[in-house]
């Protein structure tokens, strides 16, 4: 009986090296599918919400200009491409930073939108890149402008139809083109 108490299986001491190898490689190929997925799914969460806000700005620019015209207001276009978009909606978005100048535009953060007083732009600094193809020289920023129409036969100043946020430089971001 003394022979049988000192046989253990060896279950009980734990487990050998062998079936530790192969639970570390499992873990780390588990781990290196996960955070493809996770990279892509972050990219695509920020994206919408880059559109998301491109398009509720757009649209609350556009109720403005609906209510200029219908009031009859003439507007100098010099004069409104200067403006801040953000200044002319009711609402800033909630990733909005606020004004820099284009020496500080370093420091508008990531997934954020600034307004740059210098040049007269807004911007959008981009955290998640891998499908973004721009053109512009600092490849995570992508820069709008504020362009307004007048009605026809009118040049600097008149009746707006339409104020819009135009892209300066083209981009795709995945299937997202401007």
């Amino acid at each position: 009986m003394a022979s049988n108490l000192a046989h253990t299986d060896y279950r009980e001491d734990g487990i050998s090296m062998f079936e530790f190898v192969w639970v570390l490689l499992i873990l780390m190929i588990l781990y290196a599918v996960s955070y493809t997925y996770l990279a892509k799914m972050n990219e695509t969460v920020e994206r919408t919400d880059f559109v998301r806000t491109l398009n509720r700005v757009q649209a609350q620019l556009t109720l403005n200009v609906a209510e200029w015209y219908a009031s009859g207001k003439r507007l100098s276009v010099r004069e409104l491409e200067g403006q801040n978009p953000i200044d002319l909606i009711e609402l800033a978005p909630d990733n909005y930073q606020g004004e820099l100048t284009s020496k500080e535009l370093s420091n508008c953060g990531y997934s954020r939108w600034c307004y740059l007083k210098d040049t007269k732009r807004l911007v959008y600094r981009v955290k998640h890149s891998v499908e973004l193809d721009n053109s512009y020289k600092h490849e995570d920023f992508l820069v709008y402008r504020l362009q307004l129409t007048l009605a026809a036969g009118q040049k600097d100043k008149g009746l707006p139809t339409a104020l819009t946020l135009v892209s300066e430089h083209q981009f795709t971001w995945q299937n997202v083109g401007f």
